[in-house]
């Protein structure tokens, strides 16, 4: 398995300007669960699984509705159906996505979660 990238080791200029910026959103006044969600956003765009995971936790824990969050997947379409509802639960989109962080087959791509 290749070994995953230090992100502070490999620039520690971009890591200190993102300290910064969210340092300024935490001052900004944004509500926490509407910051979470562009964070889960850009995760998604970014492809990593680890962020998608903390920031969809992050963005429940601050109030974000599930349903919301699960609709938030452009061009994916991890969920609604016809009718708004997910074909897989959120715990075992979880389950799915903690194999992946602990034993990852997937580096840097897109993988698709279904029963």
């Amino acid at each position: 398995m290749t070994p995953r990238l230090d992100f502070v080791k490999a620039n520690p200029a971009a890591m200190k300007a993102m300290s910064s910026l969210e340092e300024h959103i935490s001052q900004s006044g944004l509500a926490k669960s509407l910051a979470e969600f562009v964070r889960l956003r850009a995760s998604q765009i970014d492809g990593c699984a680890f962020c998608i995971d903390v920031h969809f936790s992050e963005a429940l824990k601050a109030g974000e509705a599930e349903r919301r969050l699960r609709q938030v997947w452009i061009g994916d379409k991890l969920a609604p159906e016809g009718q708004g509802e997910s074909r897989i639960s959120v715990e075992d989109y979880a389950v799915a996505m903690i194999d992946e962080l602990e034993q990852p087959q997937q580096i840097r791509q897109r993988f698709t979660v279904a029963y």
